[in-house]
């Protein structure tokens, strides 16, 4: 009868006859018999009986660190690891994706992504006068004040000695009143 195999072997058929006939440094009896390693989205070996995590296919990583759960995460739509592990897209004034590994903003209404920063999402209100309605759009009037309370260019007064007779806001305060 057979009691014990030697290291990296094992008796995987329980045949006394053949004794210990399987080598349990393969991938798919790695470490013990029908323990198959087949690691999410990578590539594997089977060392000292144990699966481990040789390469990811592109696209995928090991951002937690464990190699039993192979290349767990897909860089091209993982919000918190777009694109490379630790990579996380933010919005705080909107929904953000995930898109081939590169953050997209989608912006509510009344911001947007003026820095050009796809990983802080949309970060610029556009009711101020250097951003109003767009960024970069800015906000003034020829002698005149400017509001962007809602997005959209206000003409709210005019300075001293000017007014603005023709009723016009695009031109500001167009007439000199001496």
């Amino acid at each position: 009868s057979l009691t014990s195999c030697k290291g990296g072997f094992g008796n995987c058929n329980n045949n006394p006859a053949d004794g210990c006939e399987v080598s349990l440094t393969t991938l798919s009896n790695c470490g013990g018999c029908g323990v198959t390693c087949n690691l999410a989205h990578g590539g594997e070996t089977c060392q000292t009986g144990k699966c481990q995590l040789t390469t990811c296919d592109a696209g995928f990583a090991n951002c937690d660190l464990v190699p039993q759960t192979g290349c767990e995460t897909n860089l091209n739509t993982s919000i918190t690891h777009c694109g490379a592990c630790g990579v996380g897209c933010t919005n705080q004034h909107g929904t953000t994706t995930c898109e081939g590994g590169t953050c997209t903003p989608v912006c509510t209404a009344f911001f947007g992504n003026c820095d050009g920063n796809e990983k802080n999402g949309c970060e610029t209100s556009l009711k101020a006068i250097s951003n109003c309605g767009a960024c970069g759009n800015v906000c003034s009037y020829a002698n005149g004040f400017a509001q962007c309370p809602s997005g959209t260019c206000q003409l709210t007064g005019c300075n001293t000695g000017f007014d603005n007779c023709d009723g016009a806001p695009a031109n500001g305060c167009e007439t000199a009143l001496n």
